[in-house]
């Protein structure tokens, strides 16, 4: 029997650790982790899954999900799942690059001469802003970003040479080489609707600028001027929930740089109601922040925003993760990235999971009134070209969250 995964105690990667990113989730989850963690001791030629919580959560909210899968013995065998614990009042930009970083202190230790492979067939899994963290992994920034912060070259930027180098890592990137597959859930991709005015009241309770970044800020403030910054920059950098207003500038550019085509995703998209739909909310985050064109696959479950542990969730996990080990690399059914709505799409209606069966009633529909075509069978997905994504809905009944 599997020992149970005590996140409070996981065994952290000797010399990789997020220097300046504080505490994991802030507050009263001020004592989990921060950086990357394993929650087992590494093993070689297992593919690592790292799972990135959202905001105001921790790593120990990913332990019903590891357990579930730890469960299964064939993921067991070909997997290994490990975290990243950060402060999730810091700019978003900022905790991924973070993420980067300990990503590649971790390949660098754990397989310097690279020659395991299973490190270049590495997913990332992550729930809510974590999803955000998750895809600019696999993002080519360009100058997009920086663009937002200034209309002045970098190279005319004035300062320390390690404030223009955080400065230049959090802005200007590349995908990391060793992912392959992106599996979002809950994930904010166009921000939140959410009343500004409580979630600025729940900011001032969560958000506080890491260190590093709010000493680089306030030097090149000094070195370059106000003028030289974009004016939204000119008092102090954005805090993740700055970020994560309808719209907000970054994600729009994040939106518009699309994902690595070498990199396949999912998204699993929570809605209140029952059978869940298209065009809903799980209560943080509407469906059309959620969805993303170009997804190999997009399942709508009945619950709540915070559904990492909701049961179809984790089976879809579970069998995206057993495609993962069939198809290491797969195409995406859309192409490039076009954020547009798509014009088809497939829908599961799921059933028996309250009995503990695991079988799935399927009825595949095409959407926009055209003729509808009716299977059944066991996870039977079928094929639907829409140029973006397969879509499925699970109807999960007696769901509290």
């Amino acid at each position: 029997m599997r020992p149970r995964i005590t996140l409070a105690t996981v065994t952290a990667v000797a010399l990789i650790s997020t220097f300046g990113a504080g505490r994991a989730g802030g507050g009263p989850w001020a004592a989990q982790p921060a950086g990357l963690a394993l929650t087992r001791p590494y093993s070689r030629g297992k593919i690592p899954v790292i799972l990135i919580h959202g905001f105001g959560s921790s790593p120990k909210s990913w332990t019903p999900m590891i357990e579930a899968l730890e469960a299964d013995p064939t993921l067991r065998e070909r997997y290994q799942f490990w975290t990243f614990g950060y402060a999730t009042g810091a700019p978003i930009l900022y905790s991924a690059h973070l993420l980067r970083r300990d990503l590649r202190a971790a390949r660098d230790r754990l397989d310097p001469d690279r020659t395991d492979s299973a490190f270049d067939r590495m997913i990332l899994i992550g729930h809510s802003m974590g999803g955000l963290l998750a895809k600019l992994m696999a993002q080519d920034s360009r100058s997009h970003l920086w663009a937002l912060r200034s209309s002045h070259p970098f190279e005319q930027l004035v300062g320390r040479p390690e404030d223009r180098d955080l400065l230049r890592q959090v802005v200007f990137f590349k995908p990391q080489p060793e992912i392959r597959r992106l599996i979002f859930i809950a994930t904010p991709h166009r921000g939140s609707r959410l009343d500004r005015g409580l979630i600025l009241q729940v900011g001032s309770r969560f958000c506080r600028l890491p260190d590093p970044l709010r000493r680089a800020h306030q030097r090149l403030l000094a070195s370059n001027g106000a003028e030289f910054f974009a004016p939204a920059l000119g008092k102090r950098p954005p805090t993740s929930l700055d970020q994560l207003a309808w719209n907000h500038p970054d994600l729009q550019a994040l939106v518009a740089l699309g994902i690595d085509p070498e990199v396949t995703y999912h998204s699993i998209i929570a809605d209140l109601r029952d059978p869940p739909l298209a065009n809903g909310t799980d209560g943080i985050v509407p469906y059309a922040s959620a969805r993303l064109d170009g997804a190999s696959s997009e399942l709508l479950v009945h619950g709540g925003h915070r559904c990492q542990a909701h049961p179809l969730v984790i089976r879809e996990v579970r069998r995206i993760l057993a495609e993962h080990l069939q198809n290491p690399v797969e195409t995406r059914l859309g192409g490039p990235l076009q954020d547009e709505p798509g014009r088809y799409g497939l829908a599961i209606s799921t059933r028996g999971v309250e009995n503990g069966r695991d079988d799935v009633q399927a009825d595949h529909k095409w959407f926009d009134g055209l003729t509808d075509t009716i299977f059944t069978g066991h996870h039977q997905l079928g094929v639907v070209e829409d140029r973006t994504r397969t879509r499925r809905r699970a109807n999960q009944h007696s769901m509290p969250w």
